[in-house]
């Protein structure tokens, strides 16, 4: 599933997929979009923070787990994953 969660953030959430998978796919997102050439503007790049759910996990814990990742990812020069 694919949602805007705000201004710029978005939200993909991948039912039965582990933390390591969805980072790849992460990662195959990020590239794919560095990729992308738009005209008048050139290229843009992406950082996406990944976090697996934990049973029992309330939804609010969850995103800010992976809130977390994305302004780590920012901070270490923005166009990356962490998770």
């Amino acid at each position: 599933m694919f949602a805007r969660w705000g201004g710029e953030e978005f939200v993909v959430l991948m039912r039965e997929t582990n933390v390591d998978h969805a980072f790849e796919t992460a990662e195959k997102i990020r590239r794919a979009t560095e990729r992308i050439i738009h005209p008048g503007i050139g290229t843009v790049t992406i950082s996406i923070g990944v976090a697996e759910h934990i049973k029992g996990e309330d939804l609010e814990s969850w995103f800010k787990r992976a809130d977390k990742e994305l302004y780590r990812a920012k901070k270490e020069g923005r166009n990356w994953a962490c998770s």
